[in-house]
């Protein structure tokens, strides 16, 4: 889900002074173990400020500041002060967190340029359509990119298979512009084989002539990329390249708001409740090069209490390569046969519907099948409900920690425990999910023509089906002034395996095809319905869902029609 060269969402914020208050806020800081968040410092005249306000974070995160306990040294990588950026800005602690200004350097004009001509090439791809080779979408990247779980070459190739596809989802941002460049951070370092290289954070805006804005970073680089992990081919040339976030699987944390009008598989009759309601909060992970077995997220959240001991918030998510193919999960709940490389972990369960925290939770014995938790589904979308979601302790700005494995500690409760992950990442929840009061009369409806739901079902179940043609109404107006416009479409089913035993269910098969309506469409002719697989018993579930998304957090509005 990218806008340009698969951007990361922005999550990061600058440091900012206020001339007319003579405040500095800062979005977080490390200390020691422990961060801070919304830690604001007062200048009280020649640059002597006082610290304000700051409030702890739990589980701690890695901040944007750093302060050394040692040198009692506070470090801010930037901060924008009126138009002017200033970098790697230190102030000294002279006692009760009272701070000198040591150092700050301000941005300077060529670099500025450097950034704005880098932001015009951006512009320049998508002028006048989606980029129409892998090649050419990634003119603008280093050898050495790596972006949520993709290399360069993994997304040139994955690209060029399936350029009709990038080309409706991407056709959004045609016409983009970007604006508002704001540097994050700028570090110059020496390379193992003596070359140097400048890395340059940045953060800007993306406006879409749907009249959508995203908030993106991106890590920048010039020099050379020598010595960048996992990196074979490195480049080194002047020129500003995005070198793409890094990680080894894309990790990222979404509130979503759900409703589901249900009817009857076999006859397309209403089922009771007809309609149900869910808020969530939604943990992305997409490993599409293989290289993970299984993530640990912690943070903020419900708990749990086992035996007397209180357990905060965690889950253990499996890849769905184990869940197709390890011997160990085979007839498991979560074992499909054709899992795509592209599909998201899947968290262990307990059989009990209770809070699988990772200390109890056993992935061989009962298997992985969600990747959300919350509150509903329930017909009581009212006041009540938006308590009891609220009781579960989500917070909005809350971070989580992903620890990524590549190891078989997924085989037996707390097997992470000594491992060491391959990689570790953070991801921030934006905001909560909408509550189920807000969202009143807010949903999108589907309109299934002339169709009945008897039809509806029985061209479902149909060996030769054919696609819908449906409308459906937009978002109502949105809490806090958001907007949000129709993302993609899909129709999902999956059925048990021919031939399993005992009327089983897994192993199973599942399908999900996607649609590109366009974002502010209002109905299709060829909303995708697709028979059951061949060696597939049938169809025990199908949905067709409509999923309206924030640009760049990819919250969601989502309103689906099942049968079941």
């Amino acid at each position: 889900m990218a806008a340009l060269l698969v951007g990361a969402t922005a999550q990061a914020q600058v440091t900012t002074y206020d001339a007319d208050t003579n405040v500095v806020t800062i979005p977080s800081v490390s200390v020691g173990t422990a961060s801070y968040t919304n830690v604001t410092l007062r200048n009280r005249g020649e640059f002597v400020f006082e610290l304000l306000g700051a409030t702890e974070q739990k589980p701690a995160a890695p901040g944007m500041a750093r302060y050394d306990v040692g040198t009692r040294v506070l470090t801010l990588p930037a901060v924008k002060v009126g138009a002017a950026t200033f970098l790697d800005v230190t102030l000294k602690d002279v006692g009760n967190y009272v701070f000198t200004l040591q150092t700050a350097t301000e941005l300077s004009a060529s670099v500025t340029a450097e950034l704005e001509a880098f932001a015009r090439e951006l512009e320049r791809q998508f002028a006048a359509g989606v980029p129409p080779t892998g090649v050419a979408r990634m003119a603008l990247t280093d050898n050495c990119w790596r972006n949520n779980g993709r290399t360069r070459g993994n997304f040139i190739a994955d690209y060029d298979i399936n350029i009709a596809a990038y080309a409706q989802r991407d056709a959004f941002a045609i016409g983009r512009t970007v604006r508002n460049l704001q540097v994050l951070a700028l570090r110059n370092g020496v390379n193992p084989d003596g070359s140097t290289r400048r890395e340059i954070e940045l953060q800007y805006d993306l406006f879409y002539r749907d009249g959508t804005v995203q908030r993106d970073t991106q890590t920048l680089i010039s020099g050379s990329s020598f010595g960048t992990p996992g990196c074979g081919v490195a480049q080194n040339s002047p020129a500003l390249r995005a070198l793409g976030n890094q990680q080894l699987v894309q990790t990222a944390v979404r509130a979503n708001n759900l409703r589901d009008e249900r009817y009857s598989l076999a006859s397309g009759n209403a089922l009771s409740p007809a309609v149900q309601y869910r808020r969530e909060v939604q943990f992305q992970i997409v490993d599409p090069m293989g290289n993970a077995n299984y993530v640990i997220v912690t943070g903020p959240g419900p708990t749990t209490t086992i035996d007397g001991t209180v357990h905060p918030f965690s889950l253990k998510f499996l890849s769905p390569r184990l869940l197709m193919s390890a011997p160990e999960l085979q007839g498991k709940p979560g074992n499909f046969v054709n899992w795509l490389d592209t599909d998201g972990f899947r968290n262990c369960r307990l059989a009990s519907g209770a809070l699988p925290v990772v200390a109890v939770v056993d992935c061989v014995a009962q298997g992985a099948t969600n990747s959300s938790w919350g509150f509903g589904f329930t017909a009581n979308a009212n006041a009540a409900s938006d308590q009891s979601f609220a009781a579960q302790g989500w917070v909005a700005g809350g971070v989580y920690r992903f620890d990524v494995y590549a190891d078989d500690g997924w085989k037996t409760v707390n097997g992470h425990v000594g491992k060491t992950p391959i990689g570790t990442y953070h991801a921030t929840l934006d905001r909560l999910p909408y509550t189920f009061v807000e969202m009143a009369d807010k949903y999108p409806r589907i309109d299934l023509g002339g169709m009945s739901t008897a039809q509806l079902a029985a061209n479902a179940t149909s060996a030769s089906p054919t696609p819908l043609s449906i409308a459906w109404t937009r978002p109502g107006l949105l809490p806090s002034g958001r907007s949000m416009h129709l993302f993609q479409g899909w129709e999902f089913h999956q059925g048990a395996q021919v031939g399993n035993a005992g009327g089983a269910f897994n192993p199973a098969f599942r399908t999900i095809n996607f649609t590109y309506p366009g974002t502010t469409a209002t109905s299709t002719s060829g909303f995708p319905v697709t028979a059951a697989r061949p060696g597939q018993n049938g169809k025990s579930y199908t949905e067709y869902n409509l999923y309206y998304a924030e640009p760049g957090t990819f919250n969601s509005i989502q309103s689906r029609i099942s049968l079941q």
